[in-house]
């Protein structure tokens, strides 16, 4: 997205507003031409630790942003989503309220848009919640494994080492390690932060996964640097 003037240009969101990866696989391949070429599709993503990314999208919806537009492709079909509010937005949203939702979908959201969702008929109807949660973190974690590079938000530095070995690309400017983010300038109680972890168990135990993995790679990817 970039601006000319006072005016916003975008090249549109082709598979959704911010899509996961059920709906990317599922609509990349219609965007190019039908050809003999064997193409290979690389899906890439950063994931955050789960209270800080929680309480950033908390913040992000009270400055009014919203997901109005965004839906879930899945088997063909288009899954529209429940929202936590009535009218144009959330803005002004308290956290209490922001977690009392149940249909909040801040709620283990990087787990969800990394599970294949087919695994649990697209909408997850007809099972439990702590059966399609299993499912879902499952499928997470084997999505995360098979990615050929992920990064993490609080490691800025090894993430960029990672991706420019990953693909043998070297950035311009250097990553930097940062702390001063909308969720660090929040304070709350351990019962709240304990809260949002119990809201968010499927990242927490997706996050810890991702960050067990995360050194796996980096260490193999220093020592085969230093050969």
């Amino acid at each position: 997205m970039f601006k000319a003037g006072s005016v916003i240009l975008s090249p549109g969101w082709a598979c959704g507003l911010h899509a996961d990866w059920t709906s990317l696989t599922e609509c990349v391949p219609q965007y190019f031409p039908l050809t003999n070429i064997t193409r290979r599709y690389f899906y890439i993503t950063m994931l955050r630790e789960p209270v800080a990314r929680y309480l950033s999208e908390w913040k992000h919806v009270a400055r009014g942003a919203t997901w109005d537009t965004s839906y879930l492709l899945c088997n063909g079909k288009k899954y529209d989503y429940t929202f936590c509010w009535a009218g144009e937005n959330w803005s002004g949203v308290p956290l209490s309220e922001f977690m009392n939702c149940s249909t909040n979908m801040a709620n283990n959201r990087q787990t969800y848009m990394l599970a294949d969702l087919k695994k649990i008929g697209c909408d997850g109807s007809g099972m439990s919640f702590a059966t399609a949660g299993k499912v879902m973190l499952e499928s997470a974690k084997k999505n995360l494994q098979e990615m050929v590079f992920f990064g993490l938000t609080e490691r800025q530095k090894a993430t960029q080492f990672l991706f420019e070995n990953s693909f043998n690309l070297k950035f311009n400017i250097d990553f930097f390690d940062r702390n001063d983010t909308y969720a660090s300038s929040v304070n709350e109680t351990e019962d709240i932060i304990h809260k949002i972890r119990q809201l968010n168990a499927l990242d927490v135990d997706l996050y810890e996964y991702a960050v067990k993995l995360f050194n796996e790679r980096l260490n193999q990817t220093l020592r085969f640097s230093k050969s």
